[in-house]
């Protein structure tokens, strides 16, 4: 046995609504929170895609599955000082205009109209891509959006998010908690010492005025066990 804690999503059940764990189809760990327009369904290169409604702040994410005792994902916590590491493979739609992209580990998570603001959250790090540039970074890029006990540190990975495109995104929390964010296996930026928190881990997209989607092919979270 080794000495991390891995938690690893195929999406072999294809994601339900948060709490709504009566369903004998639906994903007991990963659920799906945002706006009843939505859509999730299997990608036929692998793993689920999100299809946001049309109107605006339309959202699709994925979570832990939120129904009590309901899977790992929910019931363990993500603590920065347990050497988190978070993995997500996502592929890109044939459409990158009006939409925000976010991946990572946030504080809270509820559907809303602040889901992937900047300051919603005190604690947070993640991969951010939104073209009406919320993050005050660059809006091509995917932007590395750091939050460390109310201030904000976000920095560009200089990474252009293209149409169609596959993207492996790793953020590898250490022993300082410091936060590396690396896209295709490169290192792009580098935190400084995250809070002492428990963050939660999360993929999903948002339309802004218009239905976009992505895939999420692959979902993985691992710590150091206590």
């Amino acid at each position: 046995f080794g000495t991390r804690l891995v938690v690893d999503e195929a999406f072999h059940l294809r994601p339900d609504v948060a709490g709504n764990v009566a369903n004998a189809d639906a994903n007991k760990n990963i659920c799906v929170i945002g706006t009843a327009s939505g859509a999730w369904t299997f990608a036929t290169g692998g793993g689920v895609t999100a299809t946001t409604g049309g109107g605006a702040s339309d959202q699709q994410c994925l979570r832990g599955q939120t129904g009590a005792n309901q899977g790992i994902w929910s019931n363990t916590n993500w603590a920065t000082g347990d050497q988190v590491r978070y993995k997500c493979n996502l592929r890109t739609s044939a459409a990158i205009t009006s939409q925000i992209i976010a991946a990572g580990l946030k504080l809270s998570l509820v559907a809303g109209a602040t889901l992937f603001d900047n300051a919603t959250n005190a604690d947070q790090a993640y991969f951010g891509y939104a073209t009406d540039n919320r993050y005050g970074v660059n809006a091509t890029d995917f932007i590395a959006v750091i939050r460390i006990g109310g201030a904000s540190f976000n920095v560009t990975t200089n990474v252009v998010v293209a149409v169609s495109t596959n993207y492996r995104l790793v953020l590898d929390v250490d022993s300082a908690r410091l936060a590396r964010f690396y896209i295709n296996g490169v290192l792009r930026a580098t935190s400084t010492a995250l809070t002492a928190a428990n963050l939660l881990p999360f993929a999903g997209i948002e339309g802004v005025a218009a239905a976009r989607a992505l895939t999420v092919q692959r979902l993985c979270c691992s710590k150091v066990l206590a």
